[in-house]
């Protein structure tokens, strides 16, 4: 690592891994973004069921950051949401043990359990800063939390060096759910290449998402393409995604009688991947009833 740069370690809440590739890849490459300046460490913990031992660490140093990625075997039954949070501290514990340079600060994206780290390292003068990207201060999830989480989620930000949003209506809403203030800064946005048009007289729309029907409304984008469909048989939707509603499309998609390449679902997809149906395709659709910052339509 080198040693005449600032050393920052990112504890994000989302962030690419083998259950979902695209999750929070908007943070992995702001990570990618400041290496020029700072020397960077990741570290990321993700709940596995399916994990075949307790903890698994999983390292990458191959695009100049040093990135864990640790799984741990998530726990079921009454007393889960402790278990599973005891190991997921202990999880970011594991890995931090592997990062021999001193860090100088730490960046935290979507608290509170992300930050259980930064608090620690916080209590020996290591300052950190929060980016919060969540919509669930927009969709009312906030309030329905517990009085305690909520008291760790202000604790968080309290101690914060600073707090960052990403648009200013998460702003807005931050400050009415916790009293704190924030500043805007909206995410980095990749440059995709251009390509002309191939000539043909179908249609193609697309749309990425995590499959989370509340927040990004896919089954009224379903609803509306058949509409459309019925009116203009040259139109086709690709749907590139998954995560806990991918049961609920599969049977909406089944449902409405249109063909694979009609209406594709494409399941989750590299960034590469999504870069590249993002140029092929004619018009892009953004369904979402909310969004902190919309990505991809931006």
């Amino acid at each position: 690592m080198d040693g005449s740069k600032k050393n920052i370690l990112i504890l994000p809440r989302w962030y690419p891994n083998r259950k979902d590739i695209q999750l929070g890849v908007f943070i992995r490459n702001q990570a990618l973004l400041i290496r020029k300046d700072y020397t960077v460490f990741v570290i990321y913990v993700q709940a596995d069921p399916d994990a075949s031992q307790e903890f698994e660490l999983v390292q990458n140093k191959e695009d100049g950051i040093f990135e864990q990625i640790v799984y741990f075997k998530a726990a079921t039954g009454i007393s889960r949401k402790f278990v599973n949070s005891r190991r997921y501290k202990k999880a970011q514990y594991l890995a931090f043990a592997n990062i021999t340079s001193d860090i100088d600060r730490c960046h935290v994206h979507v608290p509170y359990r992300s930050a259980f780290l930064a608090l620690e390292l916080n209590r020996k003068g290591i300052p950190f800063f929060i980016t919060e990207h969540w919509s669930g201060h927009l969709t009312g999830e906030y309030k329905k939390k517990n009085s305690m989480d909520q008291a760790l989620y202000r604790k968080v930000l309290e101690k914060a060096k600073g707090i960052s949003v990403v648009s200013h209506l998460l702003r807005q809403k931050l400050k009415e759910n916790t009293g704190f203030d924030s500043v805007v800064i909206p995410n980095y946005i990749q440059n995709i290449p251009l390509k002309e048009r191939q000539t043909s007289d179908l249609i193609h729309l697309l749309s990425v998402s995590d499959f989370a029907d509340n927040i990004k409304n896919i089954s009224g984008l379903i609803s509306a393409f058949k509409a459309a469909y019925e009116k203009n048989d040259k139109l086709r939707l690709t749907l590139i995604g998954g995560g806990p509603d991918e049961k609920y499309i599969r049977e909406l998609v089944a449902e409405s009688g249109l063909a694979d390449n009609i209406l594709h679902l494409a399941g989750r997809r590299s960034h590469e991947d999504v870069l590249r149906a993002m140029q092929e395709c004619d018009f892009y659709v953004c369904n979402s009833n909310f969004e902190t910052f919309g990505m991809t339509a931006a």
